[in-house]
């Protein structure tokens, strides 16, 4: 992603926060002096416990361990004190390092989605990894 498109998603997302809200709250990733990409979550309507993460770099900035940084920051800054139990991420099947990187965090891939997200190449498939909160106990 450019650093233009990062400041579209956070312009889009950064809105004020109630519980229940089905908007995303992010934070920057900064390295270098700047930002290298964002990272957050969203509260899932299927039921109080469960939330998504998602994360994104700029190319530049990937594999430096800054998504592993920030995701775990996330989870235990501010998902376990909100009381989520259950956290998914949605990831593109190509995106190997985001596989690896929720794999070492303890997800778990449950599902694989044909043609399930429309991006600028066109729809691409995605694969569903989720992680128990509880039982990993590692955060």
């Amino acid at each position: 992603m450019t650093a233009e498109q990062v400041r579209a998603l956070l312009a889009e997302r950064l809105t004020q926060w109630h519980r229940g809200d089905p908007q995303w709250r992010c934070w920057v990733i900064e390295a270098d002096g700047g930002c290298a990409g964002i990272v957050g979550w969203r509260q899932l309507p299927m039921t109080q416990a469960t939330a998504e993460i998602g994360f994104m770099l700029l190319p530049e900035q990937e594999g430096k361990g800054l998504a592993l940084q920030a995701v775990r920051a996330l989870i235990q800054q501010s998902l376990v004190p909100l009381g989520f139990v259950r956290l998914v991420a949605l990831i593109g099947v190509d995106n190997d390092g985001s596989r690896r990187l929720l794999t070492r965090l303890g997800f778990r891939s449950v599902a694989r989605f044909e043609h399930s997200v429309q991006l600028a190449q066109g729809w691409c498939d995605t694969e569903m990894f989720d992680l128990d909160v509880i039982a990993r106990q590692a955060f």
